[in-house]
C-alpha cells in the first residue's frame, strides 16, 4: 500500500507541476518509484504552492506543519530545513495564498488560524507576529479566494463560516463585517468558484449544500436572496 506521501509524489507528477512539459517515460517511472518522504503521524491535509515548488502538510497529532521542497523532475519530496513548524492545537487544514507568499492553517482544537510567511527560496515558514487569529469552535478547513483578498474558515462545531480580509502587505487577517456567517450543520470546506463571486459549503450532517454570494468589496457571505453589503470593508478601520 502506498504511503500518503508517496501518493503526493504521484499526484504532483500526474498534475504536471507548473513549468513541466511532456516528460519521458523514464521520468514518470522515476516518480512512481521515488522514495516516500518521512511521514508524520496522522497527516490530515496537504497543499501545494502555486509555483509547484513546495508542499505543506498539516499534522494534527503533533500540532505542527511539515514543509517539503518538490523535485521538479521526479516529484520527490524533500523536507525543508526547520520543518516541521509549530501550529495551534490539532491543525487539520492548510491552504496557500495565490501569491505563494503566505500559508494558512486551521487549528480545530484551539479554534484559530495560524498564518505564516513563506520563504521564497527555502519554502520555510515563519509565523506572523500576531498569529494565530481567532476563528470558531472546531475550525476544520481554510480556503483563500482566487484574488487572495479574503480567507474563509468552516467552523464545524459552531455551524458557521468565519471570513477575513487578508492584508496584502503584511498578510495579517481582519474579520469581515458580519463574520461569522451562519452555515448548515457541521459545515465542510468552503469552495469558491474561479471568478470569486460564489461560495459553496457542504453540510456533513444534513446532506445539503449552501450557496453564498461573495461581495467583491467586503468579502461578506450572503445567501443569493439576501442583501449584499456595499463598499470596500477591508479598507476600513
Amino acid at each position: 500500500m502506498l504511503s500518503p506521501f508517496r501518493i503526493v509524489v504521484l499526484a504532483a507528477a500526474v498534475a504536471c507541476i507548473p513549468g513541466c512539459g511532456a516528460q519521458p517515460e523514464s521520468a514518470h517511472a522515476a516518480a512512481a518509484h521515488a522514495p516516500a518522504a518521512p511521514a508524520p503521524a496522522h497527516a490530515a491535509s496537504v497543499a501545494i504552492d502555486p509555483s509547484g515548488r513546495f508542499a505543506y502538510v498539516a499534522n494534527p497529532a503533533s500540532n505542527d506543519v511539515s514543509a517539503y521542497a518538490i523535485d521538479p523532475a521526479t516529484g520527490e519530496l524533500r523536507e525543508v530545513i526547520g520543518s516541521p513548524f509549530r501550529a495551534g492545537a490539532r491543525p487539520v487544514s492548510v491552504a496557500v495564498h495565490p501569491s505563494g507568499k503566505l500559508a494558512f492553517v486551521a487549528n480545530a482544537d484551539s479554534g484559530d488560524i495560524s498564518v505564516y510567511r513563506i520563504d521564497d527560496k527555502s519554502g520555510g515558514l515563519r509565523a506572523l507576529f500576531d498569529s494565530p487569529y481567532p476563528a470558531g469552535a472546531g475550525a476544520a478547513a481554510v480556503t483563500v479566494d482566487p484574488s487572495g483578498r479574503f480567507a474563509y474558515v468552516s467552523n464545524r462545531a459552531a455551524d458557521s463560516i468565519s471570513a477575513y480580509c487578508v492584508d496584502g502587505a503584511s498578510g495579517s487577517l481582519r474579520p469581515v463585517r458580519g463574520s461569522p456567517f451562519a452555515a448548515a450543520s457541521a459545515p465542510g470546506p468552503v469552495s469558491i468558484d474561479p471568478t470569486g463571486r460564489f461560495a459553496y459549503v457542504a453540510s456533513l450532517r444534513d446532506a445539503s449544500v449552501s450557496a453564498y454570494l461573495i461581495d467583491a468589496g467586503s468579502g461578506a457571505l450572503v445567501p443569493p436572496t439576501g442583501g449584499v453589503p456595499h463598499g470596500d470593508w477591508c479598507k476600513r478601520r
